[in-house]
């Protein structure tokens, strides 16, 4: 009777750890989620932009739209959701592009809304807005004003001009 105990505490201990194993990756208790958001701001790179790229990095997400001008600037993939601000380094002037979504327009005032037609859809909203900015060389800081990341496609000669990395 005591072997059969011991297979049945053995077993039910074990479930009760597979149960509590499943529950906390199911519901990204720490340190998952910060692992998770760690390893997929390393995979944020630079890449060249064509219709079908995917504009997160941990999406699948392309754009639906048919307008051809943002092609062959380069975009930084990174997490849809990604709260950190974005650093970029350029060694020339450079033309920053974000596609945002339209009902968040005001809080980027500062930039100049484009006639570029966009159309990135998600479970939470559509960016459908282009604003584009000027900068000079040297480090430009973009803060994210959206809880969803607005992407960012970067006009320059070369990808070679350009380092990036979050704060």
């Amino acid at each position: 009777m005591t072997n059969n105990l011991k297979k049945y505490f053995s077993i039910l201990l074990f479930l009760i750890g597979f149960i509590l194993g499943a529950s906390w990756y199911r519901y990204r208790v720490y340190p998952f989620y910060t692992i998770k958001n760690y390893l997929s701001l390393q995979n944020s790179k630079l890449v060249k932009y064509t219709k079908n790229t995917y504009i997160f990095s941990d999406r699948i997400y392309i754009n639906f739209s048919d307008d051809s001008r943002l092609e062959g600037m380069y975009l930084i993939q990174v997490p849809r959701h990604c709260k950190k601000t974005l650093i970029v380094n350029a060694k020339k002037k450079i033309s920053i592009f974000r596609l945002i979504m339209s009902k968040n327009i005001d809080k980027f005032s500062k930039w100049q809304k484009t006639n570029i037609k966009v159309e990135i859809q998600g479970y939470s909203g559509t960016h459908d807005t282009v604003i584009t900015k000027k900068f000079p060389a040297g480090k430009i800081i973009l803060a994210n004003y959206e809880w969803v990341f607005a992407p960012v496609l970067i006009e320059t000669e070369s990808p070679n001009n350009i380092s990036f990395h979050f704060e």
